[in-house]
């Protein structure tokens, strides 16, 4: 899991969404050199900012280039798109993100059980197979890197659960 930092990552909300509520989303510039996001993924974002304003930084940062925006082109993985859509069962942001990393061979960030096992079915690499809520996969990888320190750790821990995730 250390060797993210030469991955593509691509982010579902859920994650994005996390950092951005406790005011960290800078921390993830630190894991990986290519962060990316799909414009439903923004829509999403933009659709939670009324409830949640502190979202409207994954914003700012795809618009400084931080978070990079893209879509999935190829023809094999807008089908697997379409196929997915059909089944109804997961959202347009988890399933943009997901056949994005697809087509780049890079890893589908999520926090969503469903998204992350129907991911690990059809190959698409993950943060961490054994752990599917990727915020804390993150957190524990920042800590591990020694990006932030124990005490950072705990209060980031603290913040999240302040917000409502459960550990």
């Amino acid at each position: 899991m250390g060797g993210l930092s030469s991955e593509n990552l691509v982010f579902d909300n859920a994650v994005l969404s996390n950092f951005a509520r406790i005011e960290r989303l800078g921390l993830l510039l630190s894991v990986s050199n290519g962060l990316f996001v799909t414009n439903e993924v923004l829509e999403e974002v933009c659709q939670g900012q009324k409830k949640h304003p502190k979202l409207a930084v994954i914003g700012e940062f795809a618009e400084a280039g931080k978070l990079r925006v893209a879509s999935a082109t190829d023809l094999g993985c807008l089908a697997l798109a379409a196929k997915l859509q059909a089944e109804k069962i997961l959202g347009l942001g988890e399933i943009s993100a997901m056949v994005l990393a697809k087509e780049m061979g890079g890893v589908f960030v999520t926090d969503d059980k469903q998204a992350t096992n129907r991911a690990i079915r059809l190959g698409i690499k993950v943060p961490n197979r054994q752990e599917y809520r990727s915020t804390i996969v993150f957190i524990q990888l920042l800590k591990s890197k020694k990006t932030i320190t124990s005490s950072e750790y705990a209060n980031i821990k603290r913040d999240l659960a302040g917000e409502g995730y459960v550990f």
